[in-house]
This record gives C-alpha cells, structure tokens and sequence, in this order.
C-alpha cells in the first residue's frame, strides 16, 4: 500500500512552487506585473544592453539558485518522511502532475519541451538526494 505524504508537507511544498513561479514571472521584480502568456518581443541589444542584460539574468540566476537550494530544503525534509515511513524514493505520477501543471502554467517563451527537459533533471537530483548516503551541501 502506497503512504501519501502528510497535508502539511504537500500545502508548503505547494506554497513553495507557487512562489517560485511567480518569482520566475517577474523576472526578479516584484513590482512589475506577471506577464500575460504569449512570446515576448526578440531584443536586439546593443554592446551595453548587452551587457546590461547579462546582469540581469546573472541576478536572476542568483535568484533561481536561491529557489533551487529552497527547493532542496523541502525534498531532503520529504526524503527523511519517506524514509521514516518506509515509502519509495520515485512518485512518477506526481512528477507528471507537477510537469503537466507547470506547462499549463507556461505563457513562453520557453518551450514546454524545454521546460519538461529542466523539470526532469529536476526531479532526477531530487531523487537522488533522498536516497540513502546521498550528500547534500555545496
């Protein structure tokens, strides 16, 4: 018989990808709006809008490391529960949810196959760091 994960421990995780998306939709700046679904316009910098947004998406990679590494707080926590209950490292069923609602979720321009391709790599460090022995830190 299957364990389910204890409510409390799926309402934080859930918390915790709602607000890493919406991080994500606004681009590190919580006082823009998000953004409605649809391609944004190609940019055409020049050498200093070049430059200026590499700086940009450095912070945003600061930001998404932050969110991994939240992200990883939480999958260690749920790894210890599922040992303790005796429940197996792999859900893919909720792997698939969570791909499928992301995609849902998706307003471009990253590809859902893009965006499958990074979920999945994801999930397989994640599965990793439950397992026994599995070392967590830099």
């Amino acid at each position: 018989m299957e364990r389910r994960l204890a409510p409390d421990v799926l309402a934080g995780y859930r918390m915790l990808m709602e607000e890493s998306l919406t991080l994500l939709a606004h681009h590190g700046n919580p006082s823009t709006s998000v953004p409605s679904p649809g391609p944004s316009p190609t940019p055409n910098p020049n050498l200093n809008e070049l430059s200026s947004a590499r700086a940009i998406i450095d912070r945003m990679d600061l930001q998404m490391l932050d969110l991994l590494n939240q992200r990883t707080t939480q999958v260690l926590a749920i790894g210890a529960y599922k040992r303790q209950h005796n429940l197996t490292v792999t859900d893919s069923s909720r792997e698939a949810r969570v791909i499928e609602a992301l995609e849902r979720a998706n307003g471009g321009p990253l590809p859902n196959r893009s965006l499958t391709s990074i979920w999945t790599a994801v999930f397989s460090e994640s599965k990793r760091l439950q397992t026994p022995g599995a070392q967590a830190g830099p």
